[in-house]
């Protein structure tokens, strides 16, 4: 199966594009609060009925994930957000995240001070490989994947990308940019079928995994 022409948040998975399913999880009271960062050039937001949901205010996504995030937090500003309210970032490409696994990351991260990611343990063995040969195998001990979602203290996460920026440090996700900080994000062990679609064959798993939800 090859991945569609458009970006592969619209594409349907039973009736619902991606963001749509993802989007579904958060439409819920426990949330104040919803940013969308929308490429500027994207064409399909609009025709989704989700984009007009009050519950939603949007923005202009950056060339990073790093840019599209600030620039959800500081929209965020205009709705009187607190320094040490929550905020949770998570995938649009991440539909099969289940409202028991989220409910239970919120009470568990919301006893830390500055807050953590969903995880999980890698369990295949993991090889560093240069032009497609294998240079060495790195131990998988102690070594998790990160997942989303991933919450923060609003303060603590405009810090940590604000020292980013000025510093030109490339930052892969929120954790990366809050650890640079000296800080240590709390690790929730999240499941495996929290999947990012990503190449064709995620569609394909992605429905079976949405089917049973």
């Amino acid at each position: 199966m090859q991945m569609p022409t458009k970006p592969k948040q619209y594409y349907v998975i039973d009736k619902l594009s991606i963001i749509e399913q993802t989007l579904s999880l958060f439409l819920h009271e426990v949330f104040k609060k919803i940013v969308v960062a929308i490429h500027k050039k994207d064409t399909h937001w609009n025709t989704l009925s989700v984009s007009s949901a009050p519950e939603i205010y949007t923005v202009e996504g950056g060339q990073t994930r790093a840019e599209s995030v600030w620039n959800g937090l500081k929209a965020l500003e205009k709705f009187n957000i607190q320094p040490m309210d929550w905020v949770l970032i998570h995938d649009a490409v991440r539909p099969c995240l289940t409202l028991e696994k989220l409910t239970q990351f919120i009470q568990m991260i919301k006893t830390e001070k500055v807050g953590g990611l969903m995880a999980i343990p890698m369990r295949d063995t993991l090889k560093y490989v240069i032009n497609n040969e294998v240079s060495k195998t790195i131990s998988r001990m102690n070594i998790w994947q990160a997942q989303t979602p991933q919450m923060f203290r609003y303060a603590y996460l405009v810090d940590a990308l604000k020292y980013a920026r000025l510093n030109n440090i490339s930052i892969s996700d929120e954790a990366s940019a809050i650890e640079q900080l000296g800080h240590h994000p709390r690790i929730i062990r999240g499941d495996s079928s929290n999947i990012k679609v990503t190449y064709a064959e995620d569609i394909d798993l992605a429905n079976r995994l949405l089917g049973r939800k």
